[in-house]
């Protein structure tokens, strides 16, 4: 199979568990335009909401060679999520040979929050996986305060693992309690 640069799936309920919730809408997933990647960088580190890893400078403050390196490492892991045309967000795959699972990350942008987006894209991100990545269990999580992605995780399939502690890898001492899920169906 080639690789794709672009993955689009016309949501179908025939698709989707019967417990997902459905309206019918377009949902590509696509390697980050240079635009795409300073978006997805600055959102995540606006929010402003204490995510373990978000960024504290500004993407336009790193060094010429610290902007070619994240642009570089959002082009491997993440996939921008545009519903209709429109960036709402991001959906990170991280399927490492030296790791057993796949790990899917994600987050919306904040004008997009609240509106149960997530719960619609986690499907088609985990039918991008099944066609494009090693068969190893996918795994997700979110940090236990985070209520939408735990309740997204779940409206997409995910089964609650255990909760887990992380440390920031940001570099501050504080430690963050996360629920770890497990997509049940595949492999």
């Amino acid at each position: 199979m080639p690789e794709l640069d672009l993955y689009c799936w016309k949501l179908d309920i025939s698709q989707i568990k019967k417990d997902c919730y459905y309206f019918q809408m377009d949902i590509v997933l696509a390697v980050p335009s240079e635009n795409d990647v300073l978006q997805q960088y600055e959102s995540y580190r606006g929010d402003g909401d204490g995510e373990p890893g978000s960024p504290i400078i500004p993407f336009d403050q790193l060094s010429t060679e610290e902007q070619n390196k994240k642009t570089q490492a959002y082009k491997i892991f993440i996939k921008s999520v545009r519903i209709q045309g429109q960036g709402v967000g991001w959906v990170s795959i991280i399927d490492k040979e030296d790791k057993e699972t796949i790990n899917l990350g994600f987050g919306l942008f904040k004008k997009h929050r609240g509106q149960g987006l997530m719960a619609k894209i986690i499907p088609v991100a985990v039918s991008y996986i099944m066609k494009n990545c090693s068969q190893k269990p996918i795994t997700s999580g979110a940090r236990v305060q985070n209520f939408a992605a735990n309740i997204s995780l779940e409206k997409a399939g995910f089964i609650f693992i255990k909760n887990s502690f992380m440390t920031d890898p940001a570099g501050s001492d504080e430690v963050f309690e996360y629920k770890t899920y497990k997509y049940p169906h595949w492999p």
